[in-house]
């Protein structure tokens, strides 16, 4: 049912004000009340009545020239009862100071010459009430909006401290699974970390493990994204690698990091969304220390690995072997992905391994990114005391793009 509305005409001829409403009443939806007043004054108690009674007063048609308060003046005093209400004033004598006050305040919709027309009186009248109903449509869809808004904005809220709340335990629970540095001190002559992940929690890992006392395994791995995908998908990584290392399931770097990968393979295979089967993935390197045989021999399904000797690059005897990245993307199954290599501690100094957010870091120096080249000078023969500082001098203002990890070990 219709919301009953008011249309007030005020007139002090009574004869002009009956025919006023007859001309009126007949372009009004049957929900339309019209009420009369003589003068401005009557007009603002009727005003005030309705308004006090919860009544909706779209709007007022009065006359200009009327005793005790003029029509100009009426009109500005409604403008504090019922703001949006459309303002009609029929004049025969009004100056036209009149006029553009009204108009400059905003409080006339319309002004008529009398004699009017009829047919012109009831369109105004068609188009004043159209106005009304479209700003006052529009102020219902605001307000609607607005608990709308309001109402996503808690439910958001509550998200985002669930989402934030999961996020610090999970940085908290991926940063427990790192190892101390001080677990493998004593295998090095001097070993540097960098771990900065893009978000809260990381796609990129990396361990330590004493297999003996002389036999040390490090490894460099880069999961699928960043944040909590790629922080998953780092967990399960870890996990299995530390059961091959508890079950002593491998005997090179090369049969741990297939089998890694055969167990990715498998995990997407089981996949049931067809995206997840291609986005299931890692880049691996795991590098096996033997202080006896003072020999390094490391697998790879990376580039992720540079080899110095007094800060030269040494180039190991590689060799490739086919290899994948843990997905079912046969595209991705490339013949000379992987790499094993071993050589000796003679022919090398220092190692460094790092995943792709290390190269793929845009320098403020060069507004390019770092690269393999750039890497090379920078750490080649060099051991920064503190990388994180190294890397932000670098950066500058740059962004991170990526999770980035960096090992940077002396022999």
């Amino acid at each position: 049912m219709k919301t009953q509305r008011h249309v007030i005409l005020v007139e002090d001829d009574s004869n002009v004000l009956h025919e006023l409403r007859h001309q009126v009443a007949s372009v009004l939806p049957n929900y339309y009340i019209i009420e009369t007043a003589n003068d401005g004054f009557e007009g603002l108690e009727l005003v005030n009545e309705i308004v006090s009674k919860g009544g909706v007063i779209p709007l007022i048609i009065t006359d200009h020239q009327m005793p005790n308060m003029s029509g100009s003046e009426f009109i500005l005093k409604l403008s504090d009862l019922i703001p949006k209400c459309r303002n009609i004033m029929l004049t025969g004598e009004a100056q036209l100071t009149d006029v553009t006050e009204l108009i400059n305040q905003q409080a006339l919709f319309r002004y008529m010459q009398k004699p009017w027309s009829i047919s012109d009186l009831q369109m105004t009248v068609q188009s004043a009430l159209h106005s009304y109903n479209q700003d006052d449509k529009l102020e219902k869809l605001n307000k609607n909006l607005e608990v709308l808004v309001a109402e996503r904005t808690k439910e958001l809220e509550v998200i985002t401290k669930e989402l934030n709340s999961g996020l610090n335990y999970g940085s908290l629970m991926q940063s427990s699974l790192l190892p101390s540095k001080n677990v493998v001190d004593d295998s090095f002559d001097r070993m540097d970390v960098l771990y900065r992940p893009y978000d809260r929690v990381s796609g990129d890992f990396y361990s330590f493990c004493k297999i003996t006392d002389k036999k040390t395994l490090v490894l460099v791995g880069d999961a699928t994204g960043h944040g909590v995908a790629g922080a998953f998908l780092s967990s399960i990584c870890m996990t299995i690698i530390e059961n091959l290392i508890e079950n002593q399931q491998y005997k090179t770097p090369f049969e741990m990091l297939t089998n890694v990968l055969t167990r990715f393979r498998d995990l997407a295979e089981r996949s049931n969304v067809d995206g997840m089967k291609s986005m299931i993935s890692i880049e691996l390197t795991i590098a096996h220390f033997d202080e006896d045989k003072k020999r390094l021999s490391y697998a790879s399904n990376s580039k992720q690995t540079m080899l110095f000797k007094k800060g030269e690059l040494v180039e190991p005897d590689i060799k490739t072997f086919q290899c994948c990245l843990g997905n079912t993307d046969s595209s991705r199954l490339l013949k000379h992905r992987g790499k094993t290599a071993e050589i000796s501690y003679e022919e090398f100094d220092q190692v460094l391994l790092f995943s792709d957010g290390i190269i793929d870091q845009f320098l403020q120096v060069t507004g390019k990114k770092m690269g393999r080249k750039r890497l090379q000078q920078e750490l080649g023969g060099k051991s920064p005391q503190d990388l994180d500082a190294w890397l932000d001098a670098l950066q500058g203002t740059e962004d991170n793009v990526d999770d980035a990890t960096l090992l940077n070990i002396f022999i």
